[in-house]
């Protein structure tokens, strides 16, 4: 078995409000397996959470969010592809970073994704 990346889906500090996190060695990048992998990943995790009525920080799962660096042009493609918007230009950990959300609600019942190719 080969690792071949790591995805998180942990509390964020807004109730009800979950972030994804994608990291993926550069030798596996620009080969849609981060893409593919965060869509079943977040299809699959959210499906089940929402089933189970999972609470997060106390309160109903109700938005995921992720953000990126402005010039990780290939990370926002992922999460824009997943219909993440953008939301807001931040700083985190010291670093500018870019905030974009999606809400479970907007597609349940959690069947599918819409997912943009290219």
């Amino acid at each position: 078995m080969t690792f071949l990346g790591e995805i998180d889906l942990l509390p964020y500090n807004e109730p009800g409000t979950l972030e994804i996190g994608c990291i993926l060695p550069k030798q596996y990048q620009n080969q849609r397996i981060g893409s593919e992998a965060v869509k079943a990943f977040l299809l699959s995790c959210l499906e089940e959470l929402c089933y189970r009525d999972y609470k997060c920080n106390g309160h109903p799962i109700i938005k995921v969010i992720g953000t990126v660096h402005p010039n990780n042009y290939v990370s926002k493609r992922i999460i824009t592809n997943l219909g993440m918007k953008f939301d807001k230009s931040q700083m985190r950990f010291k670093n500018p970073r870019l905030l974009y959300s999606f809400f479970p609600e907007t597609v349940r019942p959690m069947t599918s994704i819409n997912i943009k190719e290219g």
